[in-house]
């Protein structure tokens, strides 16, 4: 019975950072704010190097990154709930449940609701990786965009 309770509160929290997800939508990613501004460079650097090499391989659009972001915020999510569920994978659920929570730029209001729909060991686990879920956010949305970008040049 309490494990029922418990894959309908972890539900719950997913419901809620799903509802929290569409909320970020409606603003201009705070990752990519700050991503935005380190990276100008960088792509001043790739601009230059479309232009000389003639290929537009790394061109990729705004639908495209927020497509990306989705199926990246739903892929966590999911991972996160399922791992979160069975008490041999806890630890894995939190490290995505984190991510899921990083890629939405409302971890805050999101930890308020996992806070009320999680037992205290599975909460405290997701606190853990929260320090850490940006850079690995970093990296996910990063290979996700790459992997876009060249599925689009080959589709």
């Amino acid at each position: 019975m309490n494990h029922l309770i418990q894959i309908s509160s972890i539900t719950l929290g997913i419901s809620a950072g799903i509802a929290a997800y569409f909320v970020y939508q409606r603003q201009k990613p705070e990752i990519l704010k700050n991503e935005e501004n380190a990276e100008e460079e960088v792509e001043e650097e790739e601009e230059d190097l479309r232009m000389s090499a003639g290929n537009d391989l790394f061109k990729i659009d705004d639908e495209q990154v927020k497509s990306v972001f989705e199926r990246v915020f739903l892929e966590q999510m999911q991972l996160a709930e399922d791992l979160l569920a069975d008490d041999e994978t806890v630890e894995r659920g939190a490290v995505h449940m984190s991510n899921a929570l990083a890629i939405t730029g409302e971890t805050e209001k999101l930890l308020n609701v996992l806070r009320e729909s999680l037992s205290l060991s599975r909460y405290s686990k997701v606190l853990k990786y929260i320090p850490t879920a940006d850079v690995r956010v970093r990296y996910l949305l990063q290979d996700a965009l790459e992997d876009e970008s060249i599925e689009s040049v080959f589709a």
